[in-house]
C-alpha cells in the first residue's frame, strides 16, 4: 500500500512535465519569440520530457517484481533528472550558439546596407552639384555593396540547406573529388601560382559526393588564398590513420597560419582573419556543417602566425534526412 502514493506522484510529475513542455512549444511560435533558440529549446525539452516519462513508466511497470520498489523509483527518478540536466546543458549551449550566430549575421549584413545608405546620400548630393565623375564612383560603391550583400545572403542560404537538401551517399573516391574541387578553383590556383600535391592513396568513402566536394573546395580555397606574402602557396592533401582506426584526411599549407584562439573560431559563420579578404567567411562554416551532417568532425591545427595551417577531418555515413 505504501508504494501507491509514489505511483500517483510520479504520474502527476509526468503529466505536469508534458503540459509544461507543450506550453513552451506553443510559446516558441508566438510573434514575441523571434529567436531560433526558443524553438530549439521547446523541441528539445519536449524530447527530454518524453524520455523522462518513458523512464518513469518503465520504473512503475517493473516495481511489482522489485524487492525494494521505492528505492527502484528513486533510482529511476535520479537517472531521469541527470538526463534532464544534461539535456538542459546542451540546450543552453545551442542557445548560446544561436545567439552568437544571430549577432554575427546582423553585424555582417548591416555593413553593406550602411555602405549603400551612405553612398546613396552622397550620390544625391553629387547629382545635384553635377559632379558626373563622382556620380560614377558613388554608383560603383553601391554596386559593390549590393554584390557583397547578395553573396552573404547566398552563403547564408546555402548553410541552411546543408543537411536538408542533399544527395544519397555513394562510394566516392576522394582523389576524384579533390581533382573536381581543384578544377572549380583553377583560376585562383593559377593566379596565386600555387602548387597542390594530392596523395595517390586517398580512400573511398560512402558519402554525399557533392557535399564533400563542397567541403574540399572550401578548405582548398582557404589554403591557396591565404599564403605568406611574397611566397607561392604550397598545399598538400593526404591521409593518415586516426586514433579510432578510421582514416583522417588532412589539407596542409605553409601559409598565413592561425593563432591558438583563432583555431576554433575559424569554423564560425562570417569569420575572416584578413581585412583584405574578398570572401564572406562562410567557407569553413559550410565545411563544419557538412562534417556534422556526415556524423564526422573537422578541426584546424597551426603552430602560429606565418607557420601554416592544417585542416583535418574524418567523415562517416551521412545522417538520414528528408529533403
Amino acid at each position: 500500500m505504501g508504494v501507491e502514493p509514489s505511483h500517483r506522484q510520479l504520474s502527476r510529475l509526468a503529466a505536469g512535465a508534458t503540459l509544461a513542455t507543450t506550453a513552451l512549444f506553443v510559446v516558441s511560435f508566438l510573434p514575441m519569440a523571434q529567436g531560433f533558440g526558443h524553438l530549439l529549446f521547446g523541441l528539445a525539452v519536449i524530447l527530454q520530457a518524453s524520455i523522462a516519462v518513458a523512464v518513469i513508466s518503465r520504473g512503475v511497470s517493473s516495481t511489482s517484481g522489485s524487492s525494494d520498489p521505492i528505492d527502484a523509483f528513486e533510482k529511476e527518478v535520479a537517472e531521469a533528472r541527470a538526463e534532464a540536466a544534461a539535456a538542459r546543458a546542451e540546450i543552453d549551449a545551442k542557445n548560446a550558439e544561436v545567439e552568437r550566430f544571430t549577432y554575427i549575421v546582423s553585424h555582417d549584413l548591416r555593413s553593406p546596407l550602411l555602405t549603400i545608405q551612405g553612398f546613396s546620400d552622397i550620390l544625391k548630393m553629387d547629382v545635384e552639384e553635377g559632379k558626373s565623375e563622382a556620380v560614377e564612383e558613388d554608383l560603383e560603391h553601391i554596386l559593390q555593396a549590393t554584390q557583397r550583400m547578395r553573396r552573404l545572403l547566398d552563403d547564408l542560404l546555402e548553410l541552411s540547406r546543408i543537411g536538408r537538401f542533399n544527395e544519397p551517399a555513394t562510394p566516392t573516391p576522394l582523389a576524384e573529388v579533390v581533382n573536381d574541387a581543384l578544377y572549380e578553383i583553377r583560376d585562383l590556383v593559377e593566379q596565386q601560382g600555387a602548387t597542390v600535391r594530392v596523395a595517390e592513396d586517398l580512400p573511398t568513402w560512402e558519402v554525399d559526393r557533392a557535399r564533400v566536394q563542397q567541403l574540399f573546395r572550401a578548405v582548398l580555397d582557404n589554403s591557396v588564398r591565404y599564403s605568406n606574402e611574397g611566397h607561392r602557396p604550397e598545399v598538400e592533401v593526404g591521409r593518415r590513420p586516426g586514433a579510432d582506426g578510421r582514416d583522417e584526411i588532412f589539407v596542409r599549407d605553409h601559409g598565413a597560419g592561425l593563432e591558438a584562439e583563432q583555431l576554433q573560431k575559424a569554423f564560425g559563420p562570417f569569420e575572416r582573419f584578413s581585412a583584405s579578404s574578398e570572401g564572406t567567411g562562410m567557407g569553413l562554416a559550410h565545411a563544419q556543417r557538412i562534417a556534422d551532417y556526415h556524423q564526422g568532425w573537422i578541426r584546424a591545427e597551426s603552430a602560429g602566425k606565418g607557420l601554416g595551417t592544417t585542416i583535418i577531418f574524418s567523415l562517416g555515413k551521412p545522417e538520414e534526412t528528408e529533403s
